[in-house]
C-alpha cells in the first residue's frame, strides 16, 4: 500500500496539461490549474472500478488532510485488494524474478523516488545508483540476506552512508514488496547501522589551509563556537552594535536558548570583522543592516535552513587537501579549543551554551558574559595570530614577544583576557 508523504503532495504541480498517476490502487490527477484529486482504482471480476477519495484546490494539503486522504485510501485499500486472486499476485512475482536489482532500483525511482522532495530524491538515487551499485548485478530471484550483510558490512568504513544506504535499501524493498516484485522482503533481523560518534577536531595547520577558502559566515562559525542553525536564524535585531575606533563593539543576544536565560555573546573583533560591512568614507568600519545578517549570493535572503551551509562549505574546500569535516566540526575545533586555551570546560560550555541540569537551569541564573567573552576575545586573537604568520611557544600559544610590567617576557595570558586589552565593552 502506498503512503501518501508530504514529499508526494508537494510533488503535484500543474503543468500545461492534466496528467494522472497510478501507484498501487492509488489515482492521482492534476489538472493545469493545479487542482488535485484522489481515488482508488482497480479491477474487480475483470472490471476496472474507481472510488473517489477527495479533491483539493492545490497540493497546500495540512497534515490532517493528508492523513485523511491516507485513512480513506487505506479502508478501501484492505477492503478490495483482498479480491485480487493469489494467482495473479504470483504471475506478477514471475513476470519479475528473472529481472535484476538494478530493474528493482530504476522501477523503484521511477515510481516513488519521483514523489519525493528534490534533496531527499537526490540521496534516494545517489544511494541506488552509486553507492549500492554492487547489488545491480543480482537477480530478483536469488536476492536474500546474505546480500544485504554484504551491502551493510561494506560500508561498514562509512557509518553515515552506511545508515542512509541501508534505509533506502530498506524502503525500496518494502515497496518492491507491496508492488508484487517479490513474494517477501529479506529484511528480516538485519543489523541496524551503527553511526560513530564524531570527534573530529581541526588541527592548526588544517585551519591554516582552510582559512582562505572559508566565506564569513563559516569563518564566523568557526570564530564563535556556535550551532550552525543559530548563524543562519542571525538577524541585525539580535546584535547590540556600539560604538568605537575600528570595528565597533558587538553583543550578541540569542532570544531562543536552551538554558533559561538569554545567551549573551560579545563579540571580539576579528569575529564581528566577518559580518557584513562596509567601509565608508573616513576608513571607519560600519556594521548593520535589516533582516537576516548573512543572506544566499543567489536569492539575496536568509538561508531557509542549515543543509544549504554544508553544501556551501563542501563546494569551498573540495580542491584542497585537508581531510573531510563537517561544518559542526568547526563548531567543536572552536569549543576544544576555547577549552584548552582557557584552562577551562567550563568556559567551552558557557560559549556553546549546552542545556544545563535540571537544577542549575533553575537556579543558577547568571549569564558568565564576561567569561564568555574572555573565551571568544582569546580564540579568535589566536586564529588571526595563526592566520597572520604569528609564532607558538612551546605550548602551543601565540608568543606575542615584548616585556611587561614586571620585566618579564609577556606571555599569552597577560595580554588576552576580556576588558584588559581594549575591548570597549566593560562587564560588570
Amino acid at each position: 500500500m502506498k503512503t501518501i508523504t508530504k514529499g508526494y503532495i508537494a510533488g503535484l504541480k500543474a503543468k500545461k496539461s492534466r496528467y494522472d498517476l497510478y501507484d498501487d490502487c492509488l489515482h492521482t490527477w492534476v489538472t493545469p490549474k493545479g487542482r488535485i484529486g484522489f481515488a482508488f482504482a482497480t479491477t474487480v471480476n475483470g472490471e476496472r472500478v474507481r472510488y473517489p477519495i477527495a479533491t483539493f484546490p492545490d497540493n497546500r494539503l495540512d497534515d490532517f488532510q493528508r492523513e485523511e486522504v491516507q485513512r480513506r485510501y487505506a479502508d478501501l485499500y484492505i477492503e478490495h485488494t483482498n479480491s485480487i486472486p493469489t494467482e495473479v499476485i504470483q504471475h506478477r512475482q514471475l513476470q519479475h524474478s528473472n529481472k535484476l536489482v538494478g530493474n528493482l532500483f530504476e522501477s523503484f525511482i521511477q515510481h516513488h523516488v519521483s514523489t519525493l522532495n528534490a534533496s531527499t530524491r537526490k540521496v534516494y538515487i545517489q544511494r541506488l545508483r552509486s553507492t549500492l551499485k554492487d547489488m545491480h548485478s543480482i537477480r530478483l530471484s536469488d536476492l536474500g540476506k546474505r546480500h544485504l550483510l554484504d551491502a551493510h558490512n561494506g560500508l561498514s568504513d562509512t557509518p553515515g552512508q552506511q545508515s542512509t544506504a541501508m534505509a533506502v535499501l530498506r524502503n525500496c524493498l518494502n515497496w518492491a514488496e507491496q508492488n508484487d516484485w517479490i513474494a517477501e522482503t529479506p529484511w528480516r533481523n538485519m543489523p541496524t547501522a551503527k553511526k560513530g560518534k564524531r570527534n573530529r577536531v581541526l588541527k592548526q595547520d588544517e585551519i591554516l589551509e582552510v582559512w582562505e577558502c572559508l566565506n564569513p559566515m563559516l569563518r564566523f562559525i568557526l570564530l564563535t563556537g556556535q550551532r550552525v542553525g543559530e548563524v543562519v536564524a542571525l538577524q541585525w535585531e539580535d546584535l547590540e552594535i556600539g560604538t568605537g575606533k575600528g570595528y565597533p563593539p558587538v553583543r550578541w543576544t540569542q532570544p531562543d536558548n536552551k538554558t533559561g536565560v538569554p545567551h549573551v555573546l560579545p563579540l571580539p573583533a576579528f569575529a564581528v570583522e566577518q559580518l557584513p560591512h562596509w567601509i565608508d568614507g573616513g576608513g571607519t568600519p560600519v556594521v548593520g543592516g535589516n533582516g537576516a545578517v548573512f543572506k544566499s549570493n543567489l536569492t539575496l535572503k536568509g538561508y531557509a535552513g542549515s543543509d544549504a551551509i554544508g553544501r556551501i562549505l563542501r563546494t569551498a574546500v573540495k580542491d584542497i587537501s585537508v581531510p573531510h569535516f563537517t561544518v559542526h566540526d568547526l563548531r567543536r575545533t572552536a569549543l576544544t579549543n576555547i577549552a584548552r586555551l582557557m584552562e577551562s570546560a567550563e568556559a567551552a560550555e558557557r560559549v556553546a551554551n549546552h542545556t544545563l541540569g535540571d537544577v542549575a537551569s533553575r537556579y543558577n541564573l547568571y549569564s558568565f558574559e564576561k567569561l564568555k567573552g574572555t573565551a571568544l576575545f582569546r580564540w579568535s586573537a589566536y586564529v588571526k595570530h595563526l592566520t597572520g604568520g604569528g609564532k607558538f611557544d612551546a605550548d602551543g600559544l601565540p608568543s606575542p614577544g615584548g616585556i611587561g610590567q614586571d620585566g618579564e617576557p609577556m606571555q599569552w595570558h597577560d595580554i588576552h583576557e576580556y576588558g584588559k586589552a581594549g575591548d570597549p565593552w566593560e562587564v560588570v
